[in-house]
């Protein structure tokens, strides 16, 4: 029964969607570090993107619970978070300096910490009977295998930071996109 459950499409959808966002998360880490360390930047810049990151996650153990207690639906919260982080992709790419990515990293935390926590809600109401202990642990390795293939691209590649935000930008839009069809092919039956 748990393996059933655990295998619903509405879990592997949503998992899906969570892993694109550790992706990203990994992936925009070391884009902005790779990139500064080849401007030169001062090391206090990265920290900046990194205290943005870090305030977005905070804030979006926030934001998810307060949606949800407004009535808005988990799959929903998936697809807010993946869209805004498209459209913060777009516009960090278009604005292109330091503020641009602390920006991009605020609204990424925000993304990855909504993202988890309705991705976990997920799990609980469409598998109850799954040990969710081990079941949250085996989803948890398989996000942070997808951080470490994000981070991964821009080691192997040199990619300026602005292509960087339009493929953050691009893999989410992917992901929302792919999310709603699932979602609208899994309500047809």
């Amino acid at each position: 029964t748990e393996r059933v459950e655990l295998r619903g499409v509405g879990i592997v959808l949503a998992a899906s969607a969570m892993g694109v966002l550790r992706g990203i998360v990994g992936f925009l880490t070391f884009l902005v570090a790779f990139s500064l360390r080849s401007s030169d930047a001062p090391t206090y810049q990265f920290g900046l993107v990194l205290a943005a990151s870090g305030i977005g996650a905070l804030l979006g153990s926030l934001v998810a619970p307060a949606l949800r207690r407004a009535g808005m639906a988990e799959e929903r919260i998936l697809q807010i978070v993946l869209a805004a982080t498209a459209v913060a992709g777009l516009l960090a790419a278009w604005a292109g300096r330091i503020a641009a990515a602390a920006a991009l990293a605020l609204c990424v935390g925000l993304a990855a910490s909504s993202g988890k926590l309705a991705f976990d809600s997920v799990v609980q109401r469409d598998a109850p009977d799954a040990n969710r202990g081990r079941s949250f642990a085996r989803f948890e390795t398989r996000f942070q295998l997808t951080w470490v293939v994000g981070a991964f691209l821009p080691v192997l590649i040199t990619i300026p930071m602005a292509v960087g935000f339009v493929v953050i930008a691009a893999a989410a839009a992917f992901a929302v996109i792919s999310y709603l069809a699932g979602l609208r092919g899994l309500a047809r039956g």
